[in-house]
């Protein structure tokens, strides 16, 4: 079951898809018949497209998943329903006339939108809004995008088009008024220890690999670092059937620990693992992307896709170890809340546009009284939406081109359990370590590389690291 999940919203039927459903009086048009579920009860209707697991319970089918978000009366009891929901997918939710779409925590599947004064479209792909609505690529988002490095996404919830915004994490589309809605913070978070959380997130996540692994068989990347270790650690009793390996990026250089350290783990663990040089991507490949995805193609991504594509794991889904590190809050580290100011959250864009900085400030606006009064540290609030919500799934969409990446950890519970541990506590704690400990201890006979030397020393000091970053900020925006 590939990830393609392709759709569009509107009050017509799209002759471009095969497929299409009835939502009061929109039509909801998709392709990939196996990610879509749909039931329909007097005057309420679910729709749930992608890939859907309730990490409570891998038995669930999303037909039965499907009946359980149904008995919501309104948003906020779909919100409560949803929460321990995991995968890639976007919810569908009708009453009467009334049309809500609900994205996964990381809205790793894109929703894009028209906004007031345009017919209501929403879809996977803003390349496609544009082509029905016959719209221009913004100059001003041509020029944010310029300010920055190819793979970094734009700011807030900003499109490549004036007429169109993306649904980032914590918000659900009111489809009927063009408008998304802030859900979360919402509630005062209740502080958990890392012992909880860490049992927590075996648990769950467990359940979720378990799911996957029934309907597929699963390769895993194992670079020398925590994050790939962590999500290897939930594959003991699979170890059998795993498949594990790292990119070469630069085969004639000398062999790097992200190879060495990995050839040492799995010879000794007898694990199935593989080093594939990193395929080239054509130029006028390239410039076909470009223009798929507006200017937002990663060619780093893509051609990891192809190199994928290309190797004896071509017709395998791939784990990613994305989301994880949250946890860590590598955002904030113990920084003071009151630090977390548009200069400082800008830095972690890697965005050197007035335009950018003129959103951050705008969504720091918005968000610090909530978090504030709610106890939601902005660091991880900021990671969670500007680095997971739209770096994440512009990544995954560049990815869907040619191979099938899973997210195991895409769980609001958990990224909400994360952020309930106090970041000092976060930060001085090795829960990756605690993890993979309880899980596969043998994961840990070889050891994990976290960065080294003074460098690495002084960065632990939080005012060293705050320094640090303006530093190499403005080093890269001298070079840019």
């Amino acid at each position: 079951m590939h990830m393609h999940a392709d759709y569009l919203i509107r009050k017509d039927r799209d002759r471009s898809f095969d497929q299409y459903g009835r939502l009061g009086p929109f039509i909801f048009n998709y392709e990939a018949t196996e990610l879509f579920t749909q039931i329909d009860h007097a005057d309420k209707s679910i729709i749930l497209y992608g890939k859907v697991i309730d990490s409570r319970n891998a038995a669930l089918t999303p037909r039965e998943i499907a009946a359980d978000l149904l008995a919501a009366e309104n948003m906020t009891e779909l919100l409560a329903y949803s929460r321990y929901l995991a995968g890639r997918y976007v919810i569908l939710f009708r009453v009467k006339e009334e049309l809500w779409v609900l994205p996964d925590a990381t809205s790793s599947v894109p929703v894009y939108y028209t906004v007031t004064g345009h017919e209501t479209v929403v879809a996977s792909s803003q390349k496609r809004i544009a082509d029905v609505l016959g719209f221009e690529l913004s100059a001003s988002a041509v020029k944010i995008k310029a300010s920055a490095e190819e793979q970094q996404s734009l700011p807030y919830d900003s499109a490549m088009y004036d007429e169109m915004k993306a649904v980032i994490p914590n918000h659900y589309l009111n489809v009927n008024e063009q408008r998304a809605v802030r859900h979360f913070p919402s509630y005062k978070m209740q502080e958990k220890t890392v012992e909880e959380v860490a049992l927590e997130t075996i648990h769950l996540t467990q359940n979720v690999v378990d799911n996957y692994m029934a309907e597929r068989e699963l390769i895993i990347p194992l670079t020398a670092g925590k994050d790939s270790r962590l999500v290897l650690s939930f594959f003991r009793k699979y170890q059998d059937r795993i498949k594990l390996y790292t990119f070469n990026h630069h085969p004639e250089s000398p062999e790097p620990d992200d190879i060495r350290i990995p050839k040492q783990l799995t010879e000794k663990l007898g694990l199935t693992y593989r080093v594939f040089p990193r395929e080239q991507l054509e130029e006028s490949d390239y410039k076909h992307y470009q223009t798929m995805f507006s200017g937002t193609q990663n060619k780093r991504i893509l051609e990891n896709a192809l190199t994928l594509k290309k190797s004896e794991y071509r017709d395998q889904s791939f784990v990613t170890g994305d989301i994880i590190p949250l946890v860590k809050s590598n955002f904030g580290r113990k920084l003071p809340e009151k630090l977390a100011t548009p200069s400082y959250l800008v830095t972690k864009t890697h965005n050197y546009s007035k335009e950018n900085k003129a959103r951050i400030t705008e969504w720091l606006n918005e968000v610090k009284g909530s978090a504030h009064e709610n106890q939601v540290s902005l660091y991880d609030l900021f990671f969670w939406e500007m680095r997971l919500g739209r770096w994440l799934p512009n990544n995954m969409a560049n990815y869907d081109t040619m191979s099938d990446p899973v997210l195991i950890f895409n769980n609001r519970h958990l990224i909400e359990s994360w952020s309930a541990i106090p970041r000092a506590k976060r930060v001085d704690t090795a829960i990756h370590e605690m993890i993979i400990a309880k899980q596969w201890p043998e994961l840990l006979d070889i050891s994990l590389t976290s960065g080294g030397g003074l460098a690495n020393a002084l960065t632990q000091q939080s005012y060293v690291y705050y320094l640090a970053t303006f530093l190499k900020y403005g080093v890269h925006k001298f070079k840019k």
